[in-house]
């Protein structure tokens, strides 16, 4: 998907409240020349309606290398033509939060916000990006990847993220008993 940068002052304001908001579906007016800011961003929910589907909240839309639109509307993926026609793909699990695809010309992958679900999951870390561990209030964390050796509980198993056979040989012997 190309991304484009929003400029100056996108983000900066005096408030925490304000500035942690999220920028979507914004209209750029240009600021007089010498202006602090080059822009303005206003909030508008688009002039042009392109398309209708049944659900109301769009959760991610992504432009694919193959430049193919898709997009996730509730929990329905969609194809979407140059014409904004919209053809069912398939469905996710959840209805709500953010979803973010990628693809590598061959295939899309798509990320639910899925993570608050009770089912096993194994937890990846990489201590040098400062995120917090997760499995000490999450028990439905069966393991830990990581790239580096942590101290974890004894009963929580600590995999090599850099080692996708050991993750793998983990997840058959622990779902599949192989």
């Amino acid at each position: 998907m190309a991304k484009s940068a929003l400029t100056i002052g996108a983000y900066q304001a005096r408030s925490v409240i304000a500035s942690a908001q999220r920028c979507v579906n914004l209209y750029l007016e240009a600021n007089p020349q010498g202006s602090v800011f080059p822009f303005t961003h206003y909030p508008t929910p688009g002039l042009t309606l392109k398309s209708n589907v049944p659900a109301i909240s769009w959760r991610g839309l992504y432009s694919a290398s193959n430049n193919q639109l898709y997009g996730v509307c509730g929990n329905i993926v969609y194809a979407i033509s140059s014409s904004f026609v919209c053809t069912v793909i398939g469905t996710i699990t959840s209805y709500a939060g953010p979803v973010s695809m990628v693809d590598n010309t061959v295939d899309l992958i798509l990320v639910e916000g899925f993570r608050s679900e009770a089912f096993a999951k194994i937890e990846l870390h990489r201590p040098s990006l400062k995120q917090v561990l997760l499995y000490p209030n999450d028990s439905n964390i069966i393991a830990l990847a990581s790239d580096s050796v942590i101290d974890v509980p004894a009963n929580l198993p600590l995999l090599d993220l850099n080692q996708p056979a050991e993750i793998a040989a983990f997840i058959l012997h622990t779902f599949l008993k192989l």
